[in-house]
């Protein structure tokens, strides 16, 4: 005759530790699952640029696109990274809401306040009828006093640009260097030493 065990299946000290192995194995894989997620929504960008407030600054994807972002309070330490690799997580569209700048290194980050695409790398043209990405490298020609609300700007290439924008800042040198974007939403002007990137119209 043959006997049998029949016991309750969940009981004793065995069962305690696989029970708490499972547990630990979903805390794991949960974890696992959320860093992930994570990284799915991070991509490193070059800071090419960052304007003189700090806060705004050009930086380029591995596709070539260049974006003009605009962080809030945070990242300290942004100006130090120029010519270096950032991290941009976005939740959804690239630089979309909710995304962060993230500095490598120092754990510093800050939310991206304003981003639109402004160029690619290596496309510019000195002509007008700019398409969007497309750039303008020239002087102003004479003196800069800044922008004054209706500022009315003569290049070296011979183009008259006027301002669009309501910005005032009193800045003065003698034919800075202008980079002129057209970006989705119209064309922008940056003068070096000014730290916004201004909206502005051509006139000739």
């Amino acid at each position: 005759m043959n006997f049998v065990l029949v016991g309750r299946a969940g009981t004793g000290p065995n069962s305690r530790w696989v029970k708490t192995k499972k547990t630990t194995l979903l805390v794991i894989l949960a974890i696992a699952i959320s860093v992930g997620r994570a990284l799915a929504g991070a991509e490193y960008v070059m800071l090419i640029k960052v304007l003189e407030n700090d806060d705004q600054g050009i930086i380029e994807r591995r596709n070539g696109e260049r974006w003009l972002i605009e962080k809030g309070i945070g990242a300290l330490s942004f100006w130090h990274y120029e010519g270096k690799q950032i991290l941009i997580y976005s939740t959804g569209l690239f630089c979309g809401i909710g995304s962060k700048v993230i500095l490598p290194d120092v754990g510093q980050q800050a939310r991206i306040w304003n981003a639109e695409p402004i160029a690619l790398a290596g496309r510019s043209q000195n002509g007008a009828g700019l398409a969007v990405g497309d750039q303008i490298e020239s002087q102003i020609d004479g003196d800069f006093e800044g922008w004054e609300g209706e500022t009315v700007l003569k290049l070296t290439n011979g183009q008259l640009w006027q301002q669009t924008e309501y910005y005032y800042h009193y800045y003065y040198a003698f034919m800075p260097n202008v980079i002129i974007l057209k970006t989705t939403t119209g064309y922008k002007m940056l003068v070096d030493g000014i730290p916004k990137a201004v909206g502005v119209t051509q006139l000739k």
